[in-house]
């Protein structure tokens, strides 16, 4: 079982499971450069977090949050915490992607709100807290809590070739995420190069006079 708690709002974000902890607080005076929306994907099977948290800050293209979320694989604990409060309302395409993976609040997130969010990628939402601002600093801290059954450890995407080569992007793929197709177990990128065929072709004729032939460097010796 994953017990998994966070907690989100003007003075700082945390995350804690069973295995690890991750916490941001304050910013120094006249530094936003760690406000915005963290987002952490945690493995379903050993309850880790796949590679580092995502920061997006408050101006930052949000369209890019829901173009990492579509790279992360099925079956992934994502969570989301807001530090600061938000200072805008998200946009229409954000907001309703994040509606289609299962947030109940997206649609109402407005300025000085803290929100934090737990849900299974392609599944359900585990817990989801909004407050709203009652002060100047923002909505007051939110702190969410939840459990989860750990997925069986099983070997990943068994449906892949049992070849060296395979075997080497399996392991990549069970401990980094947000690479798409390529550690998608179903129709993966082959990451073959297959250029067309060319059926004919004309020989290039050169009409550079001859003693202007090298006078350009060859690029192999700069």
């Amino acid at each position: 079982m994953l017990d998994v708690e966070v907690m989100s709002g003007p003075s700082g974000v945390h995350m804690e499971t069973d295995a690890e902890s991750y916490t941001v607080t304050g910013p120094g005076d006249g530094d936003e450069t760690n406000l915005g929306i963290y987002v952490i994907v945690l493995d379903q099977m050993r309850g880790v977090h796949l590679a580092t948290a995502r920061l997006w800050p408050h101006l930052a293209d949000l369209g890019r949050l829901t173009e990492f979320l579509d790279e992360v694989q099925p079956g992934r604990i994502i969570l989301f915490m807001t530090f600061g409060g938000l200072e805008a309302s998200l946009a229409d395409p954000v907001h309703e992607r994040l509606s289609q993976l299962g947030s109940a609040c997206a649609p109402f997130l407005g300025p000085g709100m803290s929100w934090s969010w737990a849900f299974v990628k392609d599944g359900k939402t585990l817990a989801e807290v909004l407050t709203v601002p009652t002060s100047a600093t923002g909505g007051p801290q939110v702190h969410l809590h939840t459990l989860r059954p750990l997925h069986p450890k099983e070997e990943y995407c068994v449906l892949w070739p049992k070849t060296s080569v395979w075997e080497k992007r399996r392991s990549f793929c069970k401990e980094f995420e947000g690479y798409g197709d390529l550690c998608r177990c179903e129709a993966p990128n082959s990451l073959r190069f297959e250029p067309p065929e060319v059926s004919s072709y004309s020989p290039i004729k050169d009409d550079t006079p001859k003693d202007r032939r090298h006078a350009a460097p060859n690029l192999l010796e700069l």
